[in-house]
């Protein structure tokens, strides 16, 4: 790549079209590094992530703590909407599902 070509493309943000066709720094280098962290992310999400929240599932199922301490009655605590629009927005989208 040419002097020129190089500035050119980093003054437009990574992403320039020339005579020389059309350069995306930003993809380019994307590309290069995605490769890499997918795997870390991967590996994590598929494999260790729910490994965890199965073992702490069965440790809280069997803990005789949690069972003891469950809650009998439901909170009788009144939500005030308009103090909080974002509140009415999360209780619509809670009745969706």
């Amino acid at each position: 790549m040419l002097w020129a070509t190089y500035k050119a493309t980093c003054r437009r943000s990574g992403v320039y079209a020339g005579a020389s066709g059309p350069r995306d720094f930003n993809a380019e280098l994307f590309e290069l590094i995605s490769k890499q962290l997918a795997t870390g992310w991967e590996s994590a999400f598929e494999r260790r992530l729910p490994y965890g929240l199965h073992s702490d599932a069965q440790r809280l199922a069997t803990s005789p703590d949690v069972r003891s301490k469950a809650p009998t009655t439901r909170c009788s605590c009144q939500w005030n909407v308009r103090a909080c629009p974002y509140l009415g927005l999360l209780l619509e989208v809670r009745k969706l599902h």
